[in-house]
């Protein structure tokens, strides 16, 4: 049997050979290292047209993080209150500028477990604030899975989205909202 040689780490990914018994060593493919990871939970919110619209996290705790305030583990990158495309207009923003998405993240390692009181799970969920009925695009990613949720949402309306446990990280749609409102 030939040695293997050749293996090394580097920048994230491990290069090198692998032995197979019978037949000597062949080239392994480049494979990606475990990145580590910079959330536990991510929320991302973009929509169409110039109107209010907010991201939001209920963590189990009851704590809410939204309209650019965190939560007790969850952080906010800003509150978008004044939309998106070319109607947006700069002098109407309060916070984050046109056509900045909404971001909620939880740092990885804190989100809560299932057994913290009294909620036992994360709640994701949008709010339009606006008359209008707007197309949305809503990405929650977690270790576990990452969802996309484009939706057609009349206002006003505030609406659970999905649900999220940990440790597992597993999301699962709220009832309702995503058969009547998402693709």
């Amino acid at each position: 049997m030939l040695a293997c040689i050749g293996r090394r780490i580097a920048k994230g990914l491990l290069l090198g050979a692998f032995c197979l018994l019978a037949t000597g060593c062949h080239e392994r493919d480049s494979v990606t290292a475990p990145q580590e990871r910079l959330a536990d939970l991510e929320v991302r919110l973009t929509w169409e047209g110039a109107v209010n619209m907010d991201a939001w996290i209920i963590e189990p705790t009851g704590k809410g993080s939204g309209h650019g305030e965190a939560g007790e583990t969850a952080q906010n990158a800003g509150n978008n209150d004044c939309g998106f495309g070319d109607a947006c207009n700069p002098a109407a923003c309060s916070a984050l500028t046109c056509n900045t998405p909404e971001y909620i993240y939880i740092p990885a390692g804190l989100a809560l477990p299932e057994t913290t009181e009294p909620f036992h799970y994360y709640d994701v969920g949008i709010s339009n604030w606006s008359a209008v009925t707007t197309p949305m695009f809503l990405t929650i990613k977690t270790s576990a899975e990452t969802r996309q949720y484009r939706c057609i949402v009349d206002g006003p309306r505030v609406s659970y989205v999905a649900r999220i446990k940990y440790p597992s990280g597993t999301i699962e749609n709220q009832a309702g909202f995503v058969e009547a409102y998402c693709k």
